[in-house]
């Protein structure tokens, strides 16, 4: 199966042949490729690539009406200069001229057929990985030219007032060099810190792009244009279809704000004090006990020590794992949650455990991902980003998490937090 982050990657089929189209769709939908428009007719291109926005093309060189030379003419009149289409030609045109023409009118990749699919389907990933590392390159760039358009106005006017000043005084010479010596220290210290948000926004930008939001607000704006067109005409079917687009459109604006929500805790500022443990944990129990009085749940929260960290984040991380301990034991009649900590070494250790479904062991790994679920959204709601930002939180604070469980049988998750010299809590 291809990656998370190039499965949504939209692929444009042109063929005139029939079978080749099936052979290679088909390739696609076994390695999850989900976007996918086929044609048979390359007179159909250019209205294609208006509505579609290919991120790769498949193209056949011989074909009717038009080549595949003349589609990649048509291809580069219509992409601006410093976008990367990388277009795979797979033909049966097997001669060395073909190969250089192809590859010389913009082509980035060739084959012969017959070709063997597992290359096929290696180079379609290999192109689309260097679609998008060539786009967030791009991105980075941008950014980074920004910043140094704002360093360097920064710089100018500060280097102009301190010639001003300079005039006047012995002094103004030395807060000049002061100054600008704090600011290169400043610039260095702020381009490092780019550099490294730029590397933890290459797994997910693109996918909460504009490319991405613009679709979903088309989706939604045009089921709501089809009710309202045939109002009390339509038949159930059809109201059930468009109810099921409509949902499905809700739901990937879920992943898309739970995404953004990932990127914001990755990027915010540490405010570090003292939490004062068995506090916090009661607040957000007794916030989200409140959601679920029609069932019978049992908390069993022991000693519970204070940690140094930021509140806000910490608590964040508490409201995942108990809102997933409450909701992963509802179908147990006699829920019971157990909370507690312990101190080792130089460290502490959280835990929460629950006599929920569990998990199997052998999935442990996959539980602090993005989207990583174990279940699926019919048995229990849910994007699967909660327990990727608990793991992103403890991780900023210097420490990581655990998780064990077993199916039928309840998990168990915990995380470690530094030691540092504060008062323990006991809840009574």
């Amino acid at each position: 199966m291809v990656d998370s982050t190039i499965k949504n990657a939209r692929i444009l089929i042109v063929d005139d042949n029939q079978a080749n189209v099936d052979v290679l769709a088909g390739l696609l939908e076994v390695h999850g490729y989900e976007n996918v428009v086929a044609l048979t007719d390359p007179r159909l291109v250019e209205g294609v690539m208006k509505s579609f926005e290919p991120d790769l093309i498949l193209l056949d060189l011989l074909m009717p009406y038009l080549s595949g030379y003349q589609v990649m003419d048509l291809i580069k009149s219509m992409t601006p200069a410093d976008f990367y289409l990388p277009v795979l030609i797979l033909t049966a045109d097997i001669t060395p001229e073909a190969k250089q023409l192809a590859l010389s009118q913009g082509a980035k990749d060739f084959l012969s057929k017959p070709y063997d699919l597992i290359e096929v389907s290696l180079r379609i990933k290999n192109l689309l990985e260097t679609k998008y590392l060539h786009q967030q390159l791009q991105e980075q760039n941008q950014i980074l030219e920004e910043k140094v358009k704002e360093r360097t106005l920064e710089l100018e006017n500060l280097n102009s007032q301190l010639m001003d000043s300079k005039e006047k005084t012995e002094h103004s010479e030395k807060e000049l060099q002061k100054l600008n010596l704090e600011l290169e220290k400043r610039i260095a210290e702020r381009t490092f810190q780019l550099e490294t948000a730029n590397k933890e926004l290459e797994a997910f930008s693109y996918s909460v792009s504009h490319d991405l939001r613009t679709p979903l607000r088309h989706i939604s704006g045009f089921i709501q244009v089809l009710k309202e067109l045939n109002a009390g005409n339509q038949t159930e079917e059809e109201l059930r279809l468009m109810k099921l687009i409509s949902n499905g459109a809700v739901e990937m604006e879920k992943l898309i704000e739970a995404l953004l929500s990932f990127s914001r805790i990755n990027h915010s500022e540490l405010r570090k004090t003292t939490i004062v443990s068995n506090v916090l944990v009661n607040q957000v129990i007794d916030i989200l006990y409140q959601e679920h009085l029609n069932r019978k749940i049992t908390f069993n929260v022991g000693k519970m020590l204070n940690c140094e960290g930021d509140e806000q984040l910490i608590k964040q991380v508490w409201v995942n794992l108990i809102s997933n301990a409450i909701k992963y034991t509802g179908r147990n009649p006699d829920a019971t949650i157990e909370i507690g900590s312990y101190q080792s070494d130089n460290e502490l250790t959280f835990f929460i455990k629950d006599n929920g479904v569990g998990f199997d062991m052998k999935n442990a790994g996959r539980l602090f991902g993005v989207f990583r679920r174990l279940h699926t959204t019919r048995d229990f709601e849910g994007v699967g980003i909660g327990l990727a930002n608990v793991n992103s939180i403890v991780t900023r604070h210097g420490g990581c998490c655990i998780a064990d469980g077993e199916v039928g049988k309840g998990a168990t998750f915990r995380f470690t937090m530094p030691c540092v010299a504060v008062t323990d809590q006991t809840i009574s």
